[in-house]
C-alpha cells in the first residue's frame, strides 16, 4: 500500500511504503532533497568558471573589459536584489516568530511553576487534613474521647443529641 506524503512547504506529494518510518522524517522526501541539493551545487560549478574567468579580466588592464564584468555583475545583482530582499523579509518573520514564541514558552513555564507550586501547597493541605483525621479517629475511637469531642464542638444539637442517647447522664451517675 502506498501513502501520500506532503513535501514540508507543501510544493509537491511523494509515494511512500505504507508502514515505513524514515529517518528524515514524516514529510520529508530525501529524494526530492537530494535533487535539490545537487541542482544547486550544479549552478555553483557551472558559476565558478564564469567567476574565475571574471575575476582574471578584472585583475588585467583592459579598461572596458573591466567595466563590461562589472556591468554583468551588477546585473546578476539586481536581479538577486528581490530575492534576497525576499529572504530577508522571511528572516525578520521567523525571528518575530521565534521571539513570540520564546515568550510563549517563558509564560507557559510561569504558569507551570505557578501549578506546581499550588498543586505542592494542596498536598501539604491534604498531609495535613489527613493527620487531622487521623488524630480525630484515634480520639473519637473511645466512647468518652467522642463525647468530649461532641462537648468541645459545643453545637446545642450534638450536646442534646449525646444526652439523648445517655452519654451526658454517666457523669451524673459516677456522682
Amino acid at each position: 500500500m502506498i501513502e501520500q506524503a506532503e513535501h514540508q512547504n507543501g510544493e509537491h506529494q511523494v509515494a511512500r511504503p505504507q508502514g515505513r518510518i524514515s529517518r528524515f522524517g514524516s514529510t520529508t522526501d530525501p529524494v526530492q532533497a537530494g535533487r535539490r541539493g545537487g541542482k544547486a551545487s550544479a549552478a555553483q560549478r557551472r558559476f565558478r568558471e564564469i567567476r574565475r574567468i571574471e575575476d582574471a579580466i578584472l585583475e588585467s588592464g583592459n579598461g572596458a573589459a573591466k567595466v563590461a564584468v562589472l556591468r554583468a555583475r551588477m546585473e546578476r545583482d539586481r536581479a538577486l536584489e528581490p530575492e534576497r530582499t525576499r529572504a530577508d523579509l522571511l528572516v525578520c518573520e521567523l525571528l518575530d516568530e521565534a521571539d513570540r514564541v520564546k515568550e510563549e514558552i517563558a509564560h507557559h513555564r510561569g504558569e507551570r511553576n505557578r501549578l506546581i507550586e499550588e498543586r505542592n501547597a494542596l498536598l501539604a493541605e491534604g498531609d495535613e487534613l489527613r493527620q487531622a483525621i487521623d488524630v480525630l479517629r484515634k480520639r473519637l475511637n473511645t466512647e468518652a474521647g467522642l463525647e468530649a469531642w461532641l462537648t468541645e464542638l459545643g453545637e446545642p444539637r450534638v450536646t442534646a443529641a449525646a444526652q439523648r442517647i445517655g452519654w451526658g447522664d454517666d457523669d451524673e451517675d459516677d456522682a
